[in-house]
């Protein structure tokens, strides 16, 4: 035998052990980074699922009358505002500049906790939708507008600025932190209507008494509580309000072409915009 063949031989045969060995240490370092790289990402999927499924924090409630309008409003958002509150809660809010009667508060009550799916309904007013909260006491009195006119409907009329603007100044600032911009649809005329987006918005004859004959009655619904009190045209006592403690008509937003506007008295009503009728707004959180 060549004995070079055969020392060449011996160093071709451990070269092949040698990368056998190598490849099989590369192999099982793959595999393992593989492994790693499905238990990382198997980690990571399972953090994010649970993080999902955390659920916000509630802070504690007592009820709607004492809890804090930010704690309110946190129950609100977290979905769970109808395992705190029923729909009629009250709660008494201070209005700087203005009393009533011989009370330093005025009282608001939840109005409507629901969101059907109508209120998903592109164009739909959302004002019966979600967490509202209405007067119960009338504020003030005013006109809707200083002249016959009803041009432009509700967004245009000067009780629209005073309710938005002064009314609305005058709310706690913890109040006024946690109300939402309310997309409002008012009816004007058979057909027509106007849309604005509100802090403070007067409520519509369909809202309250479900009326199909309503300027905008395929726009709204009616609010739980008016519909829990079984409120209709023919049924009314649930709308009655208060002004300094005495029952007293109302103004609603719906208008009509003729310079008039509805307001509530003894059911659904309408009359000139310069008329006198109090003040009871609602907002959403």
């Amino acid at each position: 035998m060549n004995k070079g063949f055969a020392i060449s031989g011996m160093i071709y045969s451990i070269l092949i052990l040698f990368l056998l060995i190598l490849f099989g240490l590369l192999s099982v370092m793959g595999a393992r980074k593989m492994i790693l790289d499905k238990l990382k990402n198997d980690v990571i999927t399972e953090l994010n699922y649970d993080i999902t499924q955390i659920e916000p924090s509630v802070p504690e409630s007592v009820s709607f009358a004492e809890d804090s309008w930010e704690t309110i409003a946190a129950i609100v958002k977290s979905g769970k505002a109808d395992q705190y509150y029923n729909v009629g809660d009250t709660k008494e809010v201070a209005l700087d500049g203005y009393t009533n009667g011989s009370e330093s508060t005025f009282t608001v009550r939840i109005a409507n906790m629901s969101t059907p799916e109508e209120c998903l309904t592109e164009g739909f007013s959302q004002t019966a939708c979600g967490f509202v909260v209405e007067f119960v006491d009338i504020i003030t009195e005013q006109v809707m507008n200083s002249t016959q006119t009803s041009v432009g409907g509700w967004p245009a009329s000067e009780l629209y600025d005073f309710v938005n603007e002064d009314l609305y100044s005058t709310l706690p600032i913890e109040l006024k932190n946690v109300i939402i911009n309310t997309y409002v649809v008012s009816g004007y005329s058979s057909e027509d209507y106007f849309v604005s987006n509100d802090k403070f918005y007067l409520l519509s004859p369909r809202e309250i008494y479900n009326s199909q004959n309503d300027l905008d009655a395929n726009k709204s619904r009616q609010l739980d509580y008016y519909k829990n009190n079984n409120v209709t045209t023919s049924n009314y006592s649930g709308e009655i309000k208060l002004y300094q403690g005495v029952e007293t008509s109302w103004w609603l937003r719906s208008a009509s072409i003729y310079g008039t506007f509805d307001y509530v008295n003894g059911g659904p009503d309408s009359d000139a915009s310069y008329s006198e009728y109090g003040v009871a707004p609602a907002f959403r959180i």
